[in-house]
């Protein structure tokens, strides 16, 4: 009997440390993933501002690392709170969303280069929408105790994921819409100012002709073409 109860906890025992290395091994490979995708986070704006600036943006530059860190220390909460959780996850989301956000960084930059009017500061905006979603979701990590009591709200989950994911195609198709129709009316009133405060362009042409031509010359070519 003492036997058995010996050979019971030593399965135990072993089972346990099986666990422990598996999480290692699983949190060691996700470290290893987000250390690459920091580096080419990092670069992918470090090329950006080089390619387009030919000189370094630091404040940009400081708000990527600043999400790199956070990222980090994401991986360290997952570390000590869900050692068995996916290590893809996050190295791909960092991932996705530091080279996405290079890519609207860089119009940023081709707006600021051809001096048009409106600037645009939505690679910066999107860099902190990304930290702040990065430290609601440690904080999520940290007070949750256990994940599987989110299973009672799957499908409410999934519906609200879906309504998020179409919102800004709502949005974008409704802005679009009324600025048409507002640029429509604008043009019909330009083109309606245009023919009150400006002369047509015939008869700009003909008053610039009585201008420039001498009273003589348009005799004698009235003259020629009768």
């Amino acid at each position: 009997m003492t036997e058995t109860a010996t050979d019971t906890a030593d399965r135990r025992v072993k089972r346990d440390l099986r666990r422990i290395r598996r999480a290692q091994r699983l949190r060691n490979r996700e470290l290893i993933l987000l250390i690459f995708a920091v580096a080419l986070t990092v670069g992918a704006f470090t090329l950006v501002q080089l390619g387009a600036l030919g000189t370094l943006d630091l404040g940009i530059l400081a708000i990527a690392v600043t999400l790199c860190a956070l990222a980090v220390a994401l991986h360290i909460v997952l570390r000590i709170r869900a050692s068995q959780a996916d290590p893809f996850l996050l190295p791909v989301a960092l991932l996705l969303t530091g080279l996405g956000t290079a890519m609207i960084y860089r119009i940023d930059l081709a707006y600021e280069a051809n001096d048009i009017a409106e600037q645009s500061n939505a690679g910066a905006h999107q860099l902190l929408y990304a930290m702040l979603s990065l430290g609601l979701c440690g904080v999520l990590v940290w007070l949750l105790t256990n994940y599987r009591v989110l299973f009672r709200y799957t499908y409410i989950f999934g519906l609200t994921g879906v309504v998020l994911l179409i919102l800004p195609f709502l949005i974008t198709g409704f802005l679009v819409s009324v600025g048409s129709a507002a640029g429509l009316n604008a043009l019909a009133l330009g083109d309606e100012l245009a023919e009150v405060v400006h002369p047509p362009l015939e008869a700009q042409a003909q008053g610039a002709a009585q201008l420039l031509v001498p009273e003589r010359i348009r005799q004698e070519a009235h003259v020629r073409d009768e």
